[in-house]
């Protein structure tokens, strides 16, 4: 047999194989066109399979859907100031001034100026109003809460000065210093002349304890009182030697200095921490305390804080009202009207 009629005999075998398998149970004809939804991966290992009762669906009920609200409406862009505002002139010399800077041109720097100039007169008229206010109204007037003319105030500071030794005479009647002091310490040594003045001076009974038991010099031994173990000095809290404390019978003690000072400084101090204690009378610590006068105190502050609480506070008229009675309280003497007098 020819070998090209051997292979005519091959291909006809093989196409009779291929077409045997194409055409037997398990691959009709129409199989592949049936079955091809299943798709490449569906595997059918030809068992059969139960029936499955068919199930009705109820359509689905219809779900309210709420409406989307809208979206909102852009904010509106703020306002340019006013030309010629504050506000604006703020901003424009700003802008101005770095273009200036960056670019120094005879033109920027004009610009620049005039919008300087602009604002300097502005503070101008700013300044000259609100000396006219204050000029007319007695609780702003810095002259009327206390003098600043020489002559003036020479002689509010005599007056100062004068209920000042009043309130140290009457103090020196009922109330007494304490001196504590270390014979090894040098300051305390300087301050023994003022404290030695100050009670010459005003009559204060003084008692001198010594922290080491040793007097200071010039100081006589029985003219002392040591204190043991520094169980006074303790108890006052007290930093540091030498020591002033105030002493008013029966139980009110006061520190008046820690260190070193002059007689009129340690003076002061003694009558501020009798006003402080309320040891003095309302007329006398007036006086002692005019150039304070017209000073608005934290417990001042603390008042106007509730009372602001209950008032409207946007009215400018109320609050200036809330304001000036504040300050009224701490200028007693000064009349409001339509200049006010002392």
């Amino acid at each position: 047999m020819s070998p090209s009629r051997t292979r005519r005999i091959l291909v006809c075998v093989a196409l009779s194989v291929a077409g045997g398998i194409l055409a037997g149970p398990a691959a009709r004809a129409d199989g592949f066109y049936e079955g091809k939804s299943q798709g490449w991966f569906f595997y059918d290992d030809g068992r059969a399979t139960a029936p499955v009762d068919a199930v009705e669906v109820a359509p689905a009920s219809r779900v309210a859907v709420a409406p989307v609200p809208a979206a909102p409406a852009p904010a509106s862009a703020p306002s340019s100031p006013e030309p010629f505002s504050v506000q604006w002139l703020s901003q424009k010399m700003q802008i101005l001034k770095l273009n200036a800077m960056n670019h120094p041109t005879e033109g920027n720097l004009l610009a620049y100026m005039w919008a300087q100039r602009m604002m300097l007169d502005m503070s101008q008229n700013f300044a000259d109003v609100g000396s006219k206010v204050a000029a007319e109204d007695p609780y702003l007037n810095e002259e009327v809460r206390f003098p600043t003319a020489a002559a003036a105030r020479s002689n509010a500071l005599w007056h100062v000065d004068r209920a000042r030794e009043e309130i140290l005479t009457d103090l020196s009647a009922h109330a007494g210093l304490w001196f504590f002091f270390d014979s090894r310490c040098g300051f305390c040594q300087d301050e023994l002349p003022t404290v030695k003045a100050l009670t010459d001076k005003y009559h204060f009974p003084v008692r001198y304890i010594s922290e080491d038991g040793a007097p200071l010099q010039g100081m006589r031994p029985e003219a002392m009182v040591v204190d043991r173990n520094h169980g006074t000095f303790r108890s006052f809290e007290l930093k540091l030697t030498p020591a002033v404390v105030l002493v008013v019978p029966p139980s009110t003690v006061m520190i008046v200095a820690h260190g070193a000072m002059a007689q009129d400084e340690l003076q002061r101090k003694i009558v501020e921490a009798a006003i402080d204690a309320q040891l003095v009378p309302q007329d006398l610590m007036d006086a002692a305390q005019l150039e304070k006068r017209g000073i608005i105190s934290p417990a001042d502050l603390d008042r106007m804080k509730k009372v602001a609480a209950a008032a409207n506070t946007d009215d400018p008229a109320e609050l200036v009202k809330l304001m000036r009675e504040a300050v009224g309280r701490r200028m007693p003497g000064v009349v409001q009207g339509t200049g006010g007098h002392q």
